[in-house]
């Protein structure tokens, strides 16, 4: 028998058959979607990559500049920072420390102090009361003599080395203010003592300061007078070298000159 015409798509044990009409637009569409995404991630990442391309020359230029900037910088420090300038420094510092101490307080009586001791003071100071500022234990005399300080500093480190020791004599001053006046005003206690129970006088920041201050200026004035004193002597010998050298030229110079012109003379004589 002739076999019978079928209708409808052929099967293959009896499932349809994939058609390749329906399948190319979705390779198309997935095809043009996979394009999009990966153009997505190759976009931020050329940036990145030129963000770090122009980072890593912008640090190489740095470092091409900045290193030879900051030999450069120290060599002149070196040449241009000098001892004397290094002890003014720190003396006209100590002389600013000495005025500004004047307003801070130095002394004070702590009250109850026995009840603080232990971790309770760790956690809360002792408490003060009658504090007072530096300067009026001596009628500020330390202020005129800290700006007389600075100006003898600056006095010293052009050239005039004696100017040395009066800075030295201000920080002796300020030393026997503190030791002579200061301390046992600060330590008194007067009256407080009936009026609070552990009642006790205490000498703080404003005296250590002017105590620590006063000290730096006795060293610093002697030292900026001994080098500002050799800085002299030494500028004084290499002047007197120079002018030295300067003579033993000159002469040189009329010696070979009188040589040269007496030629003629014995030339005539020798014929």
């Amino acid at each position: 028998m002739t076999p019978r015409a079928r209708n409808g798509p052929e099967r293959d044990g009896g499932k349809d058959l994939p058609k390749s009409g329906a399948a190319s637009p979705l390779a198309a569409v997935a095809h043009t979607v996979s394009r999009g995404l990966m153009a997505l991630v190759r976009i931020p990442a050329a940036l990145i990559a030129t963000l770090l391309d122009l980072a890593e020359d912008a640090l190489a230029a740095l470092r091409d500049r900045a290193l030879p900037a900051a030999a450069d910088a120290v060599d002149y420090a070196a040449w241009r920072v000098r001892p004397a300038g290094t002890i003014a420094l720190v003396a006209a510092a100590a002389a600013l420390a000495l005025g500004a101490s004047q307003f801070v307080d130095y002394r004070g009586i702590a009250v109850g102090g026995p009840q603080y001791e232990g971790e309770v003071g760790t956690v809360a100071p002792v408490p003060f009361t009658e504090l007072e500022k530096t300067g009026s234990a001596h009628l500020y005399l330390m202020v005129p003599l800290a700006i007389a300080a600075l100006v003898l500093v600056e006095l010293t480190r052009r050239g005039r080395w004696r100017m040395g020791r009066a800075v030295s004599a201000i920080g002796l001053v300020g030393l026997a203010v503190s030791l002579a006046i200061d301390a046992p005003a600060g330590l008194d206690a007067g009256g407080t003592e009936v009026a609070y129970s552990g009642a006790d006088p205490r000498l703080i920041e404003g005296f250590w300061a002017q105590v620590a201050s006063s000290a730096t200026l006795v060293v610093c004035g002697l030292m900026l007078a001994a080098q500002v004193r050799a800085d002299g002597k030494a500028r004084a010998g290499r002047r007197a070298g120079d002018r030295g050298g300067r003579e033993r030229e000159a002469r040189g110079r009329r010696a070979r000159s009188g040589s040269v012109s007496s030629l003629p003379t014995r030339l005539e004589g020798a014929a």
